[in-house]
């Protein structure tokens, strides 16, 4: 598989992760990414059922929160189309699952959505996973404009792509728990994760 370089592409905001790399050289083709076959806990209310027992409405209200949220599996994303010149990507979903395709130069090539990354208060951006190795899609929906847009660090990019690798760093802070393959920049466990959203135990701290 063709792996991004490592140096490229800082994580440009904390919400959004970093993500997708593969190249069709012709036709249509599906990138060979597929939904996570592990079980994850996505509520910090299911994460924190040993804080529950004592801290109830906290952890219940907890629940309601943003970070409660941060990171999700996807679930029927909104359709929608963002062209740039020479390049358009289409967001669709069917019952396989929600998916995101980028037509380019004649070729197209087509990534299913992993994780989605951010509560959509403002807005989300998404993530694929190639081999266990995470990458950023180069679109974001935007809750107050109920459309999609380049994800930022994107807007000046004159052939955007899946080929943002998704590194710890950008994952700490939003994601509850991750399992990062040493000396490398995007890989993780076939588990990449034991909780998605940030909860009671985690990256930030443990309940003890």
């Amino acid at each position: 598989m063709l792996r991004p370089n490592p140096a490229i592409y800082p994580c440009i905001l904390v919400w959004l992760g970093c993500l997708a790399c593969s190249q069709s050289f012709g036709g249509t083709k599906a990138a060979t990414s597929t939904p996570p076959a592990h079980s994850i806990q996505q509520s910090a209310t299911q994460q924190g059922n040993a804080c529950i027992r004592c801290h109830r409405e906290q952890a219940l209200g907890f629940d309601q929160s943003s970070m409660a949220h941060s990171m999700a599996l996807p679930q029927k994303e909104p359709d929608g189309v963002v062209q740039v010149p020479g390049t358009t990507i289409r967001m669709f979903s069917n019952a396989k699952g929600s998916w995101q395709s980028i037509e380019s130069r004649g070729h197209t090539q087509t990534y299913r959505v992993a994780y989605v990354i951010g509560a959509d208060t403002h807005a989300k951006g998404y993530i694929v996973s190639l081999d266990n190795h995470l990458f950023q899609s180069p679109v974001v929906f935007y809750r107050q404009r109920a459309a999609y847009g380049l994800a930022p660090g994107y807007e000046n990019e004159t052939e955007p792509d899946f080929t943002r690798p998704v590194r710890p760093g950008c994952l700490f802070c939003y994601s509850g728990s991750y399992s990062a393959i040493p000396g490398t920049a995007n890989e993780y466990a076939a588990k990449s994760f034991s909780h998605l959203s940030i909860g009671c135990t985690g990256s930030c701290h443990a309940c003890l």
